[in-house]
């Protein structure tokens, strides 16, 4: 499995992305500008994108918006210190995107690596059973 997290809170995502590398076997990727996850995107393919909604420069949500077009069938998280029911409508009414799990920061990251070690399991069982 691969994994591409994308915050401007650069100690904030090295430590995730330590963290996350101790506990699911999983290669994992880490970024903290809008351009550099596109450029990285263009060139790789991941199983799963965590991706903070508000990075500078861009439009809250822009960049979730841009990597679903470049990647239609991309898998998100998203981190947010907003609220879930304040996402931007683009957001929350945008049937194509495919927001597998939303967590509001503070958070507690030991439900990250659960809930990607349960989509991790059902790709599993997905390749068997195909």
């Amino acid at each position: 499995m691969k994994i591409l997290i994308i915050d401007d809170e650069e100690f904030f995502i090295e430590n995730l992305a330590q963290y996350l590398k101790k506990k699911i076997p999983a290669e994992i990727s880490y970024v903290s500008r809008a351009e550099e996850a596109l450029n990285l995107l263009e060139k790789e393919k991941f199983d799963l994108v965590i991706c903070d909604l508000n990075l500078p420069h861009q439009a809250e949500g822009e960049l979730v918006l841009r990597i679903n077009q470049l990647v239609p069938d991309q898998k998100f998280i998203i981190i947010s210190v907003i609220a879930e029911h304040e996402l931007p409508k683009v957001i929350r009414e945008n049937k194509k995107l495919h927001i597998v799990a939303y967590f509001e920061k503070p958070f507690n990251i030991v439900l990250i690596r659960n809930k990607i070690l349960t989509l991790k399991n059902l790709q599993f069982e997905k390749s068997v059973n195909t």
